[in-house]
């Protein structure tokens, strides 16, 4: 189910740049659609906090923009993605080890960037009707874990 989710993100995600990418220049200004394509490519970087941080000076000043929160939302599912694998080969490497070492829980990066994630998903759907991305998110979080 992963797989199918993670193929549909990402197929979500180029649909929105390609069908987006003209109507961006017309209602932004120019700082805000240079802040816009930078979070892309700190995106693309792996730079996701910078990304995430970038798109919410312009997030914040276009809140019912469709496509603002799309990114916003793949770029906080992302973030999570790739620290909830790090947290989980962190917990694997410590239950190796001889008496099995203990794991403090609450460094865990991934469950902070996963309540971030669906405070994201929230937004989304609040401020901006046609979500399905963020939708799905919280329907797989909450609806059927």
């Amino acid at each position: 189910m992963i797989k199918s989710f993670a193929v549909r993100s990402l197929l979500f995600f180029i649909a929105v740049l390609l069908i987006g990418a003209p109507l961006r220049a017309q209602s932004f200004t120019v700082a805000e659609t240079k802040a816009f394509e930078k979070s892309k490519s700190l995106f693309q970087k792996g730079k996701y906090d910078k990304a995430i941080t970038t798109l919410n000076k312009v997030l914040f000043a276009h809140v019912h923009d469709e496509e603002l929160w799309q990114h916003r939302v793949l770029f906080e599912k992302t973030r999570y993605d790739v620290a909830f694998e790090k947290d989980i080969q962190f917990i694997v490497k410590q239950a190796s080890k001889p008496g099995g070492a203990s794991i403090d829980v609450s460094k865990l990066k991934s469950l902070t960037y996963r309540d971030e994630m669906l405070f994201a998903c929230y937004g989304a759907t609040l401020y901006a009707p046609h979500q399905d991305l963020a939708s799905l998110m919280l329907h797989e979080n909450y609806i059927e874990p």
